[in-house]
C-alpha cells in the first residue's frame, strides 16, 4: 500500500480535476490513495469521470502507463480536446463572454446542444462553462441526447483557468483515453494491473469504495 507523507495530502499537487463532477472523489481522496497497492503494472480507471483518483496518482508520481475511459462521449472528446490542444482551449475559455446567469446560461446551453457530434475546443469551451454552471456537476441528457442539466444557482462557480488546463493537459500526456464501457477498457488488463472501479460495491465509511488488482 502507498504510505502517504506525514504534511496533510496533498503536498503540491502539480494538477487538479478541471471539472464539477457529480460522484467525485475528492471527499475521500485520503482513504482512496491510502488502499492504492505499492506496485502495480497498468493504472485502469473504466469510470474516469472528474479523473480526482487520477490526478492525484499522477501527482505522487505513481502512474506511467494508464488507460481511462468513460461512457460519455462528449467528456471523453473534452479529455482528448484537452491533452491534444490546451493552449487553443486555455485560449477558448478565456475568450468566453458569457457569465454567471440564467440568460447566459441556457443560451450556451442551446448553443451546445445545436452543435454537431464533433467534439472540437469551441465546443469543450462550452462544455467547461456548463459544468462548472449547472446544477450540482451533473451530466444529464434527454431522450434526444441534448444537455439538460438546470442552472446552478452558484454564487461564484469560476473557469478552469489556463494554468488549470495546462497542468491537467500534463497529466493526461502518457494516458490512453477511451470513449467505451467497462468491459472493453480493461479487456486488456492483466496481473498485476490496477483497476480502479468504484462501482463494484457501494462505498462505506470504512471502505471508501472497492480496488481490484
Amino acid at each position: 500500500m502507498v504510505e502517504l507523507p506525514e504534511k496533510p495530502y496533498p503536498l503540491k499537487p502539480e494538477a487538479r480535476p478541471i471539472l464539477k463532477w457529480a460522484g467525485g472523489k475528492r471527499q475521500i481522496m485520503k482513504c482512496l490513495i491510502s488502499n492504492v497497492p505499492g506496485r502495480f503494472g497498468l493504472y485502469y480507471e473504466p469510470f474516469v469521470g472528474g479523473g480526482a483518483l487520477m490526478t492525484s496518482l499522477y501527482n505522487l508520481g505513481l502512474l506511467k502507463r494508464r488507460v481511462v475511459s468513460d461512457i460519455n462521449q462528449d467528456l471523453v472528446g473534452l479529455y482528448k480536446i484537452v491533452k491534444r490542444k490546451p493552449a487553443e482551449l486555455a485560449e477558448e475559455v478565456l475568450s468566453l463572454k458569457f457569465r454567471n446567469n440564467r440568460s447566459d446560461y441556457y443560451t450556451v446551453r442551446n448553443e451546445y446542444n445545436s452543435m454537431d457530434g464533433k467534439f472540437d475546443v469551441g465546443k469543450g469551451s462550452l462544455f467547461l462553462y456548463l459544468n462548472r454552471h449547472c446544477y450540482n456537476g451533473l451530466y444529464r441528457v434527454n431522450s434526444s441526447g441534448e444537455f439538460n442539466v438546470p442552472f446552478g444557482k452558484y454564487r461564484n462557480p469560476g473557469l478552469p483557468t489556463a494554468s488549470d488546463i495546462m497542468l491537467f493537459s500534463q497529466a493526461l500526456k502518457n494516458i490512453e483515453i477511451k470513449g467505451t464501457d467497462f468491459g472493453d477498457a480493461v479487456k486488456n488488463s492483466s496481473e498485476g494491473d490496477f483497476v480502479y472501479d468504484p462501482l463494484s460495491r457501494k462505498p462505506t465509511s470504512f471502505s471508501c469504495g472497492r480496488m481490484s488488482v
